[in-house]
């Protein structure tokens, strides 16, 4: 699983949450550096934030896309704000308005790894989860 988000304190607290929850994921700060871990390795799932410097969610969102190898990866779209115009699930496969609680985001995330089938791979071998 992969995080993208610039905010370095919401990129930290997401993290361990999610270490907390079980799942083993890899974090970048901006879409740019998003991309180069993806083209590095494929993760099942792709957690980021809509507002960035550089490269922002969305512009990231459509390069996965255009990406055959990464075409498929599910995508959660996170965001405080978005323009009136975008439907988020136009690009992504989910959405959470920030700040999402918890125990929504684990729900999303176990959603959208089970639909995908990709949800042993984001959880450590041998904790029976």
């Amino acid at each position: 699983m992969l995080l993208v988000e610039d905010e370095p304190g919401i990129r930290t607290s997401l993290s361990l949450l999610l270490e907390l929850e079980g799942y083993r994921l890899s974090t970048a700060d901006n879409g740019d550096a998003g991309l180069a871990h993806m083209d590095a390795e494929r993760p099942d799932l792709v957690i980021t934030d809509y507002m960035m410097p550089g490269l922002d969610g969305l512009a990231m969102i459509r390069a996965m896309r255009a990406i055959p190898a990464l075409a498929d990866v599910p995508v959660l779209l996170m965001s405080g704000a978005l323009p009136a115009d975008l439907d988020p699930l136009e690009v992504a496969d989910a959405f959470l308005q920030k700040p999402a609680r918890i125990d929504r985001l684990v729900h999303t995330i176990q959603l959208l790894l089970r639909t995908h089938g990709s949800e042993a791979d984001s959880r450590p071998r041998g904790d029976g989860v």
